[in-house]
């Protein structure tokens, strides 16, 4: 084979492959992204080991403890599993809850950029127009001035957005352990369906879930089991009274975690039903805006509209969907702070998570 023959084949398979390349991007769902989030974060990985050392402890412990028949043995080595537990569990739910507010959050500032473009662009037709009608004598100088600081403000704000959103991308790829040069064709979530639950089961669910109150259960029960313990050895009386007011303690405890835990489930439940009507509203809203949108666009076709008020009513709707995009996200993350209160593990997958490309 010749060697301009070898050449032009070489610049044949580079050409084929360019697009092929392009085209097998992946794309990066909320789920897939947490998977990455969750391998990668250390925090979690050292927390995970510290539970299956304790879980190893425990079922050592359980098995000489029945040899040994010590039930106080068992409780603090009961407890120290508990412990362990709750604190992977607590590191592998903030791991969730702080990926996808970074993963909505780039979402919602995508959305924020494409309507800061659109303004951009229609200071520029307007700044335009407005030299027009200064070199022809139908406006003031002091007109065009205004118009230009108009301009270079909405432009510096667009710039700004541009590094914020640069910045939290940065960040989003450190979390779930890309390089900065790897592109992440994230996919938007739209039309979510609404978790359905009432207060009371949701106070229910957490009374019966919440580890730290189990935890605290586990206290008690230790505290109690010295406490009959000591009473029938040679104690002396000040670590009778030591161990009396470590249960009282526990006790008291225990009052306080129901107490503050009834709380956090009813504020958070309050913000789901508030962030479910703001979600129904910007629907709503969205839905009237991209009629209008609609109505305008065809009017312009049959030129009864100008491309400048076509593209106001188009920043009309960008701004509609920035808001209803601000709406799915406040919904997401009351869902996960909820759940979280309620003592269910959070998982990979949600339900209420429908990804569209």
């Amino acid at each position: 084979m010749k060697r301009s023959e070898i050449i032009l084949l070489i610049i044949v398979l580079i050409m084929i492959m360019i697009p092929v390349a392009v085209a097998k991007q992946p794309s990066l769902s909320l789920q897939k992204a947490i998977k990455l989030a969750l391998k990668e974060d250390l925090d979690l990985k050292i927390a995970k080991t510290k539970l299956k050392t304790n879980k190893l402890i425990y079922q050592k412990n359980k098995i000489n403890n029945l040899l040994l028949q010590s039930h106080t043995k068992y409780l603090e080595n009961k407890l120290a599993f508990l412990e362990a537990k709750r604190n992977y569990y607590q590191q592998r739910n903030e791991v969730i809850i702080k990926l996808t507010k970074q993963y909505l959050n780039l979402l919602q500032k995508k959305k924020s950029l494409q309507l800061k473009e659109s303004q951009l662009l229609l200071k520029k037709k307007e700044l335009k127009n407005i030299r027009i009608q200064v070199r022809k004598g139908h406006k003031k100088r002091i007109k065009l001035l205004e118009k230009q600081i108009e301009y270079n403000s909405v432009e510096y704000e667009l710039k700004k957005a541009r590094d914020d959103y640069h910045l939290l991308q940065q960040k989003f790829k450190t979390t779930i352990g890309i390089s900065e040069n790897q592109k992440a064709n994230m996919l938007k979530l739209d039309s979510p369906r609404i978790w359905r639950i009432t207060k009371k089961e949701a106070v229910r669910i957490a009374k019966e879930n919440n580890l730290v109150l189990k935890l605290n259960k586990k206290r008690i029960e230790l505290t109690t089991a010295n406490l009959k313990r000591i009473k029938v050895l040679d104690i002396p009386l000040l670590e009778i009274q030591r161990v009396k007011q470590k249960n009282k303690l526990a006790i008291l405890q225990e009052e306080k975690i129901r107490r503050d835990l009834l709380t956090g489930v009813k504020r958070d439940y309050q913000q789901l039903i508030q962030a479910i009507g703001s979600l129904k509203l910007r629907k709503r809203h969205l839905k009237q805006i991209k009629k209008s949108y609609k109505i305008i666009k065809e009017y312009q076709q049959a030129g009864l509209r100008s491309k400048n008020e076509l593209l106001q009513v188009k920043i009309r709707l960008l701004k509609g969907r920035s808001n209803y995009q601000i709406a799915i996200t406040n919904y997401y993350l009351a869902i996960l702070n909820l759940k979280q209160q309620m003592g269910l593990q959070i998982g990979v997958r949600f339900d209420d998570f429908s990804p569209k490309k």
